[in-house]
């Protein structure tokens, strides 16, 4: 009888549930996907293990969770693992900004980049193959947050035609616009342009760059992006990230993220670069101030900006409407009880309301 109450033990020992404080990091992944893509049941259940456990290690991924399920039971179980009232994703990130120490678990990493990938695989560009890894990056992976669009999804403005600007009859007096002056050569850039497309490249009196605008926080700086070691001027995009509310541009030949505050590299190849972009004056301006002030400006050519405009308008009106289409879908799957999570394609319900979107 032993060899049979021998494996009677074996057998009772891999079935009975592991203790919270025993669970692997594999197994915290998989509980945090659970929250994430789980039924209401299954949800609390893995919440509960994840309270139970104490640690506040799990709170990165809660918060990944939080910001795409958004349901009131994640909140609360946040409120117990900080100690501090949690009614929304943003107070979780406000929380996490200012505890530094808290270190994410193993499991953080990939089930967060598993998020980014579901939205678009071209994230895997940015962050993929270790460039998420703590020692690969300037900022914590935790701050770099999903901005509401793909990659290029807000389209640089890369050398655009111009006309003089007592011609650009488009424009009213009270627009405001960036004004940029090197080397004589002298630039307006309309904001009803530039929020459009948050970044152009150009050169202005021979000198090569980049204003990287973000409509979040209302900054607008200018870098040259002529680097020294360099044979071509770097050439920037819209990342689709935000860190801290700021927008992470990257440029077109490795990749790399960069911090528009700074101009800084965070990530990829040239972040131990030492680079450091150098800023260049812009100011802003009425259109009526350089239009009437000093005839011979220039600023974007008025057919350019409409068929800009339009493009991106229609791709992001197709944005919208399919969106709205998956979460009645979801919703419809929910009430019949067969939902199996959220697509992390299309936010929380409710999320989806024209441009608004963009600053999720």
């Amino acid at each position: 009888m032993r060899i049979p109450l021998l494996f009677l033990g074996f057998f009772l020992a891999l079935v009975a549930p592991l203790k919270a404080e025993e669970l692997t990091s594999r197994q915290i992944g998989d509980l945090t996907r659970t929250v994430l893509f789980g039924s209401e049941e299954q949800m609390e259940d893995a919440l509960q293990t994840l309270e139970a456990r104490g640690n506040k290690d799990i709170i990165p991924s809660l918060i990944v969770t939080a910001r795409y399920r958004g349901d009131q039971r994640i909140f609360q179980t946040l409120t117990k693992l900080t100690g501090q009232e949690m009614n929304n994703w943003n107070d979780a990130m406000l929380w996490q900004e200012i505890h530094p120490q808290i270190k994410p678990n193993p499991s953080f990493q990939a089930f967060k980049l598993d998020v980014f990938n579901r939205i678009d695989p071209n994230f895997t560009r940015f962050l993929g193959k270790g460039r998420a890894d703590p020692k690969n990056l300037k900022i914590r992976l935790e701050e770099i947050v999903w901005g509401g669009v793909q990659v290029d999804g807000i389209p640089s403005l890369d050398n655009p035609q111009l006309i003089k600007a007592e011609r650009a009859d488009y424009l009213k007096d009270s627009d405001p616009v960036f004004g940029v002056s090197i080397n004589g050569d002298v630039r307006a850039y309309p904001l009803r342009i530039m929020g459009w497309h948050e970044m152009f490249n150009e050169t202005i009196g021979g000198v090569p760059v980049a204003l990287a605008y973000c409509t979040l926080c209302s900054a607008g700086i200018l870098f040259e992006t002529q680097v020294e070691g360099r044979n071509k001027p770097l050439v920037f995009g819209s990342s689709g990230f935000l860190y801290r509310s700021n927008k992470l541009m990257f440029d077109r030949e490795t990749d790399s993220l960069w911090n528009q505050f700074t101009g800084e590299p965070v990530s990829g190849p040239l972040v131990k670069s030492g680079i450091k972009l150098k800023n260049t004056p812009r100011h802003h301006h009425h259109m009526e101030s350089l239009a009437r002030g000093k005839p011979g400006h220039k600023s974007p050519l008025l057919g350019y900006r409409l068929q800009a405009r339009l493009r991106v308008g229609r791709r992001l009106c197709r944005l919208f409407r399919q969106r709205r289409a998956d979460v009645s879908r979801l919703r419809a799957r929910r009430e019949q009880g067969q939902a199996q999570g959220l697509c992390l394609r299309h936010p929380r319900v409710g999320c989806c309301k024209g441009v608004a979107a963009r600053g999720l």
